[in-house]
C-alpha cells in the first residue's frame, strides 16, 4: 500500500529522535511547512500568498524527509494549502479507517510523496522526498 513508506518514515523519524523544532505557543505553520517541502524536492504550482494557519506544532526531519504535526484538527486548512500548490492529491478521502480524513500526493505530481491526515486528534503532515532506484 502507497501510504506504508510514509508510515515506516515516520516511525524511524520518532525512533531516531530526528532534528526537531517546536512553537511552544502558537504560530503560524505554513512558512516552514512550504519551506521544508521545497527543500525536499516539492515542485508547487502555485506560490501566491499563503494562507494563515496559526496553531501549536512541531517539525521533525532526516535525510529523507519531515514529519509536522499540528496540535489538534487542521485537516481542512492544510488540505486547502496543499491543493492550492500541488492540485487534487492521488488520494483523498473524508474518512479512512480509523474515521479521520486522509490524502495522499504522489511524488509524480508533487515533486515528493506527502500524506497528511487526523491522527489521535492532531493533524500530520508526512513529507518523504522521491527515492532513486539503485541500479
Amino acid at each position: 500500500m502507497p501510504a506504508t513508506l510514509p508510515f515506516l518514515t515516520t516511525l524511524l523519524l520518532v525512533v531516531t529522535g530526528a532534528a526537531c523544532r517546536e512553537s511552544a505557543k502558537p504560530s503560524d505553520v505554513t512558512p516552514q511547512l512550504i519551506a521544508a517541502l521545497k527543500k525536499y524536492g516539492a515542485t508547487p504550482v502555485d506560490d501566491h500568498k499563503l494562507p494563515l494557519i496559526r496553531c501549536e506544532w512541531t517539525y521533525k526531519e532526516d535525510a529523507d524527509g519531515f514529519v509536522v504535526t499540528l496540535k489538534g484538527d487542521h485537516f481542512k486548512e492544510i488540505d486547502g494549502l496543499l491543493q492550492s500548490r500541488f492540485g487534487k492529491p492521488y488520494m483523498w478521502t473524508d474518512k479512512a479507517d480509523d474515521g479521520q480524513p486522509h490524502a495522499v500526493f504522489h511524488p509524480n505530481t508533487a515533486g515528493v510523496a506527502i500524506q497528511y491526515g487526523v491522527w489521535n486528534g492532531s493533524t500530520r503532515v508526512i513529507c518523504v522526498k522521491k527515492q532513486v532506484k539503485s541500479r
